[in-house]
């Protein structure tokens, strides 16, 4: 059911539960038991907790889902929800351009690229990790990656969490086997103690609230605890959203209204405020999504993820087979469910088709006498440079039960690959299997003689054709202006050499794992874990403040000017260089902020 209804209120009023009440009792008559009602209300957490509780017998045997406009919002902010938002409604998919400000835009740079904010993140993490041992006590490593993944992000969190343990093992924060992990002694202690120094500025919070405002200490609790998520975000007690409206109704109910701004005052100069002094940055950190990837990459609302052939190949692998446990079979597997999540294209440029064709027919040679292989000298060429026997051997390792499901000829020849057999025919194959599983293959451009020239200066071991093929790219990459790209690849030389480029970043897969996870945002819920954030704020105090003042450097519209002049003359006249990049953003901050 839709309700078109004003959002003005952020409770159940009577009106509105009793058409809910209605509804429930239709939904039961009619034999269904599951109700889903859609509003353009702001219903607050607790006004709906309140409305259940009040008339659970009523709402009996039936399930009921609520998506308010804030339930809504947060969910369309989640990048894979778009498409299907647009299918739904019959709209044009995003595209194009976005309209964005240069402070926007340099800003959501900062946020996505920058090292201080990818620290943040990692702290952040970890600081999350920490607590829920703290919690346990010991506890098991598979259920810490579980719950911190679950509770931090939408999806595919898991990454980050290992990637957070493995550092705290590495500094002796944590310790002990996998089902066995505990926290050091002196991290613990400083858990705790974050804890009780919330607990401390609430109290002195809650006794001067009592006496400024003439009311007892149990209100003035109450206030508190109303009040903490807005202090925390660094908001007035306007009523802008769900929280802001519980706020200011609870006021009205207790006739403590007109002592708003009185309220506000006491606690915002409190000691609880002053933990959270540099909670907005955090939360901008937080909220960092797809839109701010979107600015970052030239304002284009369509990204391409492009494949190189050392990814594309284990990529391919892992969709026909399954994943090699090496560094690339698990990248390609990571990078491949971000872009699931975030709906993001994968494309093969036709010339490195052409590589992975290649590449197979080197390895025919060796299917030969691959089986006729001692077992120790079959395991050894995991680690060959054909990826076709690197990734065969993983998954299809030496074993005592007799000869392995297929044969690495069979494996060979799924992909077209055989004596005697053409590359374009190959090619075709190999194709066909791509866009069977949703990846495209791109046909670049003619190589310029200028990329030509910097490549074999940045690679001058490389043969001419494999030359050829990654300046094609380049071309295709800079001449087209009409998306954003993120080119994965493992070779280095790719990276120096779009290193500035606009619209277009480079990376190895394990970089693009990291965008990609920072482009889906930290769960907003965190906010509610005050203990979390006071501890995590207080040990990363110099950062945060750091970060603070960037961000408020780029926000003063002053500076567009002095940032537009900055930008024109690292360009240098330049349509191929990107606007910003994080560290451009460094040297311009690190500048007197007056012209």
């Amino acid at each position: 059911m839709f309700n078109s209804g004003a959002a003005n209120s952020a409770q159940c009023p009577e009106k509105l539960g009793k058409k809910i009440r209605d509804e429930v009792k239709k939904t039961r008559d009619a034999g269904k038991h599951h109700f889903v009602y859609v509003t353009s209300q702001l219903i607050s957490p607790s006004a709906e907790q309140n409305f259940r509780k009040k008339y659970s017998a009523e709402l009996g045997g039936v399930l009921i889902t609520i998506h308010d406009a804030n339930k809504i919002a947060s969910a369309l902010t989640i990048s894979d929800n778009w498409k299907r938002a647009y299918q739904v409604f019959g709209l044009s998919p995003l595209g194009g351009k976005m309209d964005a400000t240069l402070n926007e835009v340099a800003i959501s740079t900062l946020m996505v690229f920058g090292s201080e904010t990818a620290e943040i993140r990692e702290k952040l993490v970890e600081a999350a990790v920490k607590f829920e041992i703290r919690k346990r006590n010991p506890a098991c490593e598979a259920d810490i990656v579980l719950t911190v993944g679950e509770s931090l992000y939408a999806k595919g969190g898991e990454r980050a969490v290992k990637s957070a343990i493995s550092r705290l093992r590495s500094s002796g924060q944590v310790f002990g086997p996998e089902a066995d992990l505990k926290l050091e002694v002196g991290e613990a202690e400083k858990t705790i103690l974050a804890i009780e120094e919330l607990q401390t500025s609430r109290q002195l919070d809650v006794r001067s609230l009592s006496g400024a405002a003439s009311i007892d200490e149990s209100l003035a609790g109450r206030v508190f605890e109303l009040a903490l998520p807005l202090i925390s975000d660094a908001k007035y007690f306007d009523a802008v959203d769900a929280r802001g409206e519980d706020f200011v109704s609870f006021l009205a109910e207790n006739e403590i209204h007109g002592k708003r701004d009185l309220i506000y005052r006491v606690l915002s100069e409190g000691a609880t405020a002053q933990r959270f002094r540099f909670s907005s940055v955090v939360n901008r950190v937080l909220e960092t999504n797809t839109l701010d990837l979107f600015k970052s990459l030239g304002q284009r609302a369509d990204i391409s993820v492009v494949l190189d052939t050392s990814v594309a190949l284990p990529m391919l692998f892992g969709l026909e087979f399954k994943d090699a446990k090496s560094r690339y079979g698990i990248a390609a597997a990571g990078l491949r469910a971000l872009c699931e999540n975030h709906s993001f294209s994968m494309v093969v440029p036709q010339e490195y088709l052409n590589e992975m064709a290649s590449h197979g027919r080197l390895a025919l040679k060796p299917s030969e006498f691959y089986h006729d292989l001692p077992d120790q000298a079959r395991t050894s060429l995991r680690a060959s440079d054909n990826a076709y026997l690197s990734h065969y051997t993983h998954i299809f390792p030496p074993t005592t039960h007799g000869q392995p499901e297929i044969s690495f000829s069979e494996f060979l020849e799924h992909f077209g690959i055989k004596e005697g057999r053409p590359a374009r025919k190959i090619e075709v194959r190999i194709r066909e299997i791509l866009e069977s599983h949703g990846v495209s293959v791109m046909k670049a451009l003619p190589p310029s003689d200028v990329a030509k020239s910097d490549l074999k200066r940045l690679k001058p071991w490389e043969i001419e054709v494999l030359i050829d093929h990654d300046a094609a790219v380049c071309n295709f990459l800079n001449s087209d202006s009409e998306r954003g790209y993120l080119l994965a690849t493992w070779d280095r030389s790719l990276v120096r050499f779009f290193e500035g480029t606009y619209r277009v970043f480079v990376g190895h897969p394990g970089t693009i794992i990291d965008i990609l996870s920072v482009a889906q945002g930290i769960d907003y819920g965190v906010n509610q874990d005050f203990e979390l954030l006071s501890y995590f704020m207080h040990i990363e105090d110099e950062k945060l403040r750091r970060l603070a003042e960037k961000v408020s450097k780029i926000r003063d519209q002053k500076q567009a000017f002095r940032l537009r002049k900055f930008i024109d003359d690292i360009d240098n006249g330049s349509p191929e260089k990107r606007n910003f990049t994080a560290e451009n953003m460094d040297i311009f901050l690190a500048t007197d902020s007056e012209p």
